[in-house]
C-alpha cells in the first residue's frame, strides 16, 4: 500500500514537472547538496540536459537531488550524449550514485545502472536512437 501511494505521489510530481519550463524544472530538484563520498540510490525522475539529472530521494521535488555526471564528457570517451540518450537509459530507473564532489556547478557524481555508468550507456548508438523519441 505504501509503495502504491509513493507511486501516485511520484506520478503527480512528474505531471507537475512536465508543465514547467526547463529553467523552472531546475529549481524543482531542491534537495540540499550531498556530502562527497556519499552513496545514494533512487529513481531518476528528471533529466535536465545531456549530463545533469535529478535523483529522487523522496516523493516530492524538494527531495530530488540534482547531479552532474562527472564522466558525461570525459575526453576520449566518445561523443557527449544527448539529453534524449540520457533519458532513454536513465529516466524512471533506479540508479546507484557516488557523490564525488560538491562544486559551484552542483553535485558531481558517477551514476550506474546494472554495473555500467549512465554516461557510458548514453553514448551507445542504441541509446542515441532511442533518445530521438524523447522530448
Amino acid at each position: 500500500m505504501i509503495h502504491r501511494r509513493l507511486s501516485f505521489a511520484l506520478a503527480g510530481a512528474l505531471l507537475s514537472l512536465a508543465a514547467t519550463s526547463a529553467a523552472g524544472a531546475q529549481a524543482l530538484c531542491g534537495a540540499p547538496a550531498a556530502e562527497p563520498g556519499a552513496r545514494l540510490r533512487g529513481p531518476v525522475l528528471h533529466v535536465l540536459d545531456s549530463e545533469t539529472l535529478c535523483l529522487a530521494l523522496g516523493p516530492t521535488p524538494d527531495r530530488w537531488l540534482q547531479l552532474r555526471l562527472s564522466d558525461a564528457g570525459e575526453p576520449g570517451s566518445g561523443a557527449v550524449p544527448t539529453r534524449g540518450a540520457l533519458m532513454s537509459v536513465a529516466f524512471g530507473r533506479d540508479v546507484d550514485c557516488h557523490i564525488l564532489d560538491v562544486a559551484e556547478i552542483g553535485n558531481q557524481a558517477t551514476c550506474e545502472r546494472e554495473g555500467r555508468t549512465l554516461a557510458a550507456r548514453a553514448r551507445e548508438p542504441k541509446a542515441a536512437r532511442a533518445g530521438r523519441g524523447w522530448r
